[in-house]
Parts: structure tokens; C-alpha cells; sequence
């Protein structure tokens, strides 16, 4: 997970920093989706990672935990349109293609500190007895070994 967090640091920097096209001409574009390539990958490689990784912290509450992934993108999303939109009120449309619109970006690059931070300072969860990584099998085989009859 925390492979992935740089990733998408690497993917919003390249965005942050990106030459217009009046700068680099038809690269400008292809760099804009290259980088927003490098952060679809990093999003999707961490999603599953995440939610799994909240779903495994308490058995009980497994549910609620693994909401929190699914509800803090939507509200992800809520503040990002909601400063888009502020950003779009207070400049000028000139200021807006220039500048404006890699603020967000520059404002996610300090986010992503933070992010490894906290990743970092988190307990990892137990691995538990008895399963295939316990044993030094891999959970794939196991899944064939043991569990291919009930298919």
C-alpha cells in the first residue's frame, strides 16, 4: 500500500508540473494522460488493498470498516468539486487554464506525506494461523488444493 501511495504522488506531480502544449507542443496531451495513467494504476492497486485491509482490523464491525473506503471517495469527490468550483469563481478564465486548474494537484502532493505517514504508523493486521501464507504455500494453489471441489 505504500508502493502505491508514491505511485500516485509520481502520477500528481507529473500533472502539477506538466508544460502546456504552447510549451511542448503535441507531449503536452500525451504527458497529461500518461500521468493520469500512472494514477488510474496506483488507484486501482490500492483500492482492493485498502478495503482489505480495513475489512481484516475487526471481525465484528468488518462491514462499517469496509464502507469507510467506498464513503471517503465519495466525499473525495464532493470536496473536489466543491474547490474546482470555488477556484472557478475566484479566477479569471485566463488565470483558470494557466494556473488554476494544477492547484488541486500542488494541494495533493501535500496530501500524500500525510497519507504514507499514517500508512506507516498503522499495525498491520495478523496474519492468521493456519492460512496458506502461514504455512508458505501460496493462497492461489491453496484456493485449488483445498477448495477446488467445491466449484
Amino acid at each position: 500500500m505504500v508502493l502505491t501511495i508514491w505511485i500516485m504522488l509520481v502520477g500528481t506531480a507529473l500533472l502539477a508540473a506538466m508544460p502546456t502544449y504552447a510549451h511542448i507542443g503535441f507531449l503536452a496531451p500525451v504527458g497529461v494522460i500518461l500521468a493520469r495513467l500512472i494514477q488510474g494504476f496506483a488507484a486501482g492497486g490500492g483500492f482492493g488493498a485498502a478495503t482489505s485491509f480495513l475489512i481484516v482490523k475487526n471481525e465484528r464491525r468488518k462491514g462499517l470498516l469496509g464502507s469507510f473506503q467506498f464513503a471517503s471517495q465519495g466525499l473525495a469527490t464532493l470536496l473536489t468539486a466543491g474547490s474546482a468550483a470555488l477556484l472557478t469563481a475566484l479566477l479569471s478564465d485566463d488565470q483558470m487554464s494557466s494556473l488554476g486548474w494544477r492547484l488541486l494537484f500542488v494541494f495533493g502532493l501535500f496530501i500524500g506525506p500525510v497519507c504514507y505517514y499514517i500508512r506507516r504508523h498503522v499495525e498491520d493486521t495478523p496474519v492468521p494461523t493456519g492460512s496458506a501464507e502461514s504455512a508458505g504455500r501460496s493462497p492461489i494453489l491453496n484456493v485449488f488444493r483445498e477448495k477446488w471441489a467445491d466449484c
